[in-house]
């Protein structure tokens, strides 16, 4: 792909994200967006069909950099940091991009490309570790990518007031312990009740468990 194309597509979508920031997705038109890139109408098409396939492919090149990233670190055996990490840095670095995304168009496509990789994910942990799961895994997969997805546009949205690491700290204590022990509701699972203090959580799920989605 030439710089020119890439350039140009670039163009397309930042101006489309920012259309998104201000407006509902419905009521913005190619030439909306074209107008905003400073570029023709017929520029555009040589890309894309319409709007619907702009967002489409940023969706894609959205899922494919974070899939990417994640893979890679599992290639180098990276496991000390859990996969939920890398989400929420990617969050970080592409911020306006999710906030559009989580909070309207978009959100169903990538929550069902969410929830497909981690059913693949979990098949392959649940194979490694050789364990029975109580639940079928493609209910968990949805549980968890819904919980992840809404999280973080919850933490964009309200300008990030925690810290990557507090988040998946955060995270890591409601999907391995409950919403209940995290509450003080119910006696939490780990050995000591004052056990979960920031990063306390993180450190014995790498030790114990490995890797914490």
């Amino acid at each position: 792909m030439d710089r020119r194309t890439i350039r140009s597509r670039q163009l397309l979508r930042d101006s489309l994200v920012t259309w998104m920031l201000e407006k509902e997705y419905e009521a913005i038109s190619v030439q909306d967006i074209t107008d905003r890139a400073d570029l023709g109408r017929a520029t555009f098409y040589l890309h894309y069909k319409d709007k619907d396939d702009l967002l489409l492919s940023m969706l894609e090149a959205l899922y494919d950099e974070l899939v990417d990233r994640i893979e890679t670190q599992c290639t180098l055996h990276n496991f000390s940091v859990p996969p939920i990490q890398y989400v929420f840095e990617h969050a970080a670095e592409n911020k306006d991009l999710y906030k559009v995304v989580l909070s309207g168009a978009g959100k169903t496509a990538l929550l069902t490309r969410t929830r497909d990789y981690m059913v693949t994910l979990l098949v392959k942990s649940m194979k490694e570790l050789d364990n029975a799961p109580q639940i079928p895994l493609e209910v968990t997969a949805v549980y968890l990518a819904g919980a992840q997805m809404h999280l973080i546009g919850w933490w964009l949205e309200k300008e990030m007031p925690y810290s990557i690491h507090e988040m998946v700290n955060m995270y890591q204590g409601l999907t391995m312990y409950g919403v209940m022990a995290m509450l003080g509701l119910t006696e939490p699972l780990w050995k000591e009740a004052d056990a979960f203090k920031w990063g306390a959580i993180s450190q014995s799920a790498a030790t114990d468990n490995g890797a914490v989605l």
